[in-house]
């Protein structure tokens, strides 16, 4: 409620707000609308950009040979990969660790589908957002040094929280 009125008092002396997060934008409609946020938002880190209704205005997608990779350095350190576009995420099990949790919180529904390459195509847009997650912070910090022993500045991948691997356009 305090930051309603903050941004409300900001809009009244003739200033623009957004927000700017790693969660995707339809994450992020429980901040949006209460803010009433009248210039783009950014999502995925900067991936994606929307306007207030949510619909993604700007991306900056990843290269699949990219986000393969990823997903291979992921795996072989025994992390859990999702994937997402500006409007989708994909995760290989629904009932996967975490999964469920980070629905809740973000308020938004993956699709589960065993092949998340293959998940991606004209129908869902580009990969913006390739996420390992792993309960056991050691393995999220190898996946993360084997993601930059990859593919370098090809791509940003730094751990948002101990548990989470964001790999991103750079």
């Amino acid at each position: 409620p305090a930051s309603v009125v903050a941004v409300a008092a900001l809009r009244a002396a003739g200033i623009r707000c957004t927000v700017a997060s790693s969660r995707p934008a339809r994450g992020m409609a429980m901040v949006v609308g209460p803010l009433a946020c009248d210039a783009p938002v950014g999502a995925f880190n900067g991936g994606v950009f929307v306007d207030a209704s949510l619909a993604p205005i700007a991306e900056r997608p990843l290269a699949l040979d990219a986000v393969a990779r990823a997903i291979e350095c992921i795996d072989a350190a025994g992390v859990g990969p999702w994937c997402y576009t500006a409007t989708h995420w994909f995760v290989r099990d629904l009932d996967g660790p975490h999964v469920q949790h980070e629905a809740r919180v973000t308020q938004y529904a993956p699709t589960a589908t065993a092949d998340l390459l293959g998940a991606l195509g004209d129908a869902v847009g580009a990969p913006v957002k390739v996420v390992g997650y792993c309960a056991d912070h050691d393995r999220v910090a190898a996946a993360e040094a084997a993601v930059v022993a990859a593919l370098g500045d090809a791509v940003s991948a730094p751990r948002s929280q101990a548990y989470y691997l964001d790999v991103n356009h750079p």
